[in-house]
This record gives C-alpha cells, sequence and structure tokens, in this order.
C-alpha cells in the first residue's frame, strides 16, 4: 500500500509542474497577443506617417506634422532619406519626357531608371520611375507598347489655303 501512496504522490507533483508549466506558457501567450496588439497599433500610426509624409498629392513633403521634419521621421523609421529625390533636379515626369526626347526612342521603365540614376538620382529606384510612367501613359502624355515608352507625336500642321488667306 504505501507503494501506491508514493505513486500517487509522484503523480501528483507531476501534475502540479505541467500545471505551472501551462500557466507559464499562458502568460507567455498572453504577452505574445498584447505585442501583435500593440505591433497593429504602430503599423496603424506609421502608415498615416507614410501618406502623411507622400502628401496627398505625391509631392514630397519636408515637414510631417507641426514642427516634425520628415529627416526626424526617417530617423524614427531606420529608414535612410537617401533614395528620396535630391532638391534642385526636375521632377520625375520631366525627366522622363527629357530621356525620351533625348533618346529618340521607345525606352522601359528599367532603361529610364539607369539613364535617371547616371545623370540625375544616384539613389533611385524602379519603383520611383516605373509607376510615374505607367500613370503618365494613362493621361495620354506618353505612349506604351509592349511596355515601353515614348512620347506622343506632335501633330503635324500644315496651313491650309484658308488659314494662309486669312494671315495675310
Amino acid at each position: 500500500m504505501a507503494r501506491t501512496s508514493l505513486d500517487i504522490s509522484a503523480i501528483e507533483a507531476e501534475e502540479a509542474l505541467v500545471d505551472l508549466e501551462i500557466e507559464t506558457h499562458r502568460a507567455a501567450i498572453d504577452r505574445l497577443q498584447k505585442r501583435i496588439e500593440e505591433l497593429a497599433v504602430t503599423k496603424r500610426v506609421m502608415a498615416g506617417i507614410i501618406a502623411k509624409m507622400a502628401g496627398s498629392d505625391g509631392a514630397d513633403v519636408t515637414e510631417v506634422e507641426d514642427g516634425v521634419s520628415r529627416e526626424d521621421y526617417d530617423d524614427l523609421l531606420g529608414v535612410s532619406g537617401s533614395s528620396r529625390k535630391p532638391e534642385g533636379i526636375p521632377t520625375v515626369p520631366e525627366m522622363i519626357g527629357l530621356i525620351l526626347r533625348e533618346a529618340g526612342k521607345p525606352l522601359g521603365p528599367r532603361e529610364m531608371t539607369q539613364i535617371i540614376r547616371g545623370r540625375w538620382w544616384p539613389a533611385v529606384k524602379g519603383e520611383d520611375i516605373g509607376p510615374i510612367a505607367w500613370r503618365m501613359s494613362k493621361r495620354e502624355e506618353l505612349h506604351r507598347v509592349e511596355g515601353k515608352y515614348s512620347l506622343p507625336e506632335e501633330p503635324s500642321i500644315e496651313p491650309d489655303e484658308f488659314d494662309v488667306k486669312h494671315l495675310i
């Protein structure tokens, strides 16, 4: 009989250890769930900050909130400011127009990015150029054929007899 009572106390001790381990895991799960909730809030806040940084019209914004510079937010986010468009260079649509005019042939986003990188903006990325070229094509500022962009042809205007007579 003594053996049965010893076996039961060992089992009860093991049960207590398992219960303690379960409580430890529950506490860890609770901490992790709270962390997930904190990260979700942080993600929503940062999405709002990033939207403000970009500006509603896509323009570069130097001050995100009252007195808080974009650089301070970049530091907060751990983002290097080197990929941002440098001041004093043409806008992306202007750069695209200039290089397409100079090239005299259709160019793809990758080619345009390489030219822009070499000429104006060393840290430019494809995602800085491609979407803007696509939007320009949707606004009919560029023609897009097989993934390459070109400037629209300007109509040749030849005066007809009426116009010439009218001018004389």
